[in-house]
């Protein structure tokens, strides 16, 4: 049973965490920047919050759901502003770190810190979030109640998220080995302009 809901959660967490949106190009664009450990940092943010919304969905939580519904416009409109002071920030970086910044820079507390709790915020501040949570379990027949076990489901969640962080990190320092400063430094622009992008997309 225990090995069963790791693999389900494994599954979900990665599920989730993979397709392309906001917190996918930020954790790319700071592995570039800022360098691999800080790209996994901020992605383990946002594994704790798929893993925190995973729980409340497992545990079958309705009333923290129903809770949640009426503050859904003001969530969405603080990640959105958010995801766009974002986006300028990195438009106004006009360079790539050089790579003996990137490593003061990786092993820098604050800046890691700042990074995880960075998308730890954003995630959670995204209501679809613990709504595909909620379809993925009433597919499992978990519906309206709390999984036996739930504990074991939501830290196959949190593997299964970060095991895409660390994916998209290592593939970011891979683009940024092959590719020169010039790319790299439009490569950072766009990032910017596809996080202002995603904000006009949560208000419009």
């Amino acid at each position: 049973m225990m090995v069963e809901l790791v693999s389900k959660g494994v599954i979900i967490g990665f599920s989730v965490a993979a397709p392309v949106g906001p917190i996918g190009v930020l954790c790319f664009q700071r592995s570039l920047s800022r360098g691999w450990l800080q790209g996994v940092v901020a992605g383990l943010g946002a594994a704790c919050a798929d893993a925190f919304y995973g729980g409340i969905a497992a545990l079958g939580l309705v009333s923290v759901i129903e809770w949640l519904t009426p503050l859904e416009s003001a969530l969405k409109l603080f990640g959105a502003v958010f995801l766009c002071y974002l986006g300028i920030k990195t438009l106004c970086r006009s360079t790539v770190e050089s790579s003996s910044r990137v490593s003061e820079s990786a092993l820098s507390r604050s800046g890691s810190v700042g990074g995880f709790f960075m998308t730890f915020g954003l995630t959670l501040t995204n209501p679809m979030t613990i709504l595909a949570f909620l379809a993925i379990f009433a597919s499992l027949g978990m519906k309206g109640q709390a999984s036996t076990q739930p504990w074991w489901l939501v830290a196959g969640v949190f593997l299964g998220s970060a095991a895409w962080w660390l994916v998209l990190s290592t593939l970011a320092m891979g683009v940024k080995y092959h590719l020169s400063s010039q790319y790299l430094t439009h490569i950072n622009r766009l990032s910017g302009i596809i996080l202002i992008g995603f904000a006009l997309w949560v208000l419009f």
